[in-house]
């Protein structure tokens, strides 16, 4: 990934094994319980017929994640996802 753009532009060549570490990760952290919330249900509700052309769900399920992962987010040796904003 080039250091101008956030873009996975060609492939990292990741071994399976840290794949499966990110991928971990990532479900470790949908799990965390949070009050915080980056969009609100009223946008949900307005995009889904103005972008997809249905209804919204009549339950709009939450998880938490990582809304600016790239590589600086990303420890090497224990693949631990983090913000450094926050």
């Amino acid at each position: 990934m080039p250091p101008h753009t956030p873009v996975l532009l060609a492939d990292p060549h990741l071994t399976d094994g840290r794949w499966a570490d990110l991928h971990r990760a990532l479900d470790h952290l949908a799990g965390v319980q949070t009050e915080r919330e980056t969009v609100q249900t009223l946008r949900i509700r307005r995009s889904f017929p103005l972008f997809l052309g249905i209804d919204a769900p009549g339950r709009i399920e939450r998880e938490t994640g990582h809304g600016d992962l790239h590589r600086a987010n990303l420890t090497h040796a224990s693949r631990t996802v983090m913000d450094r904003e926050r």
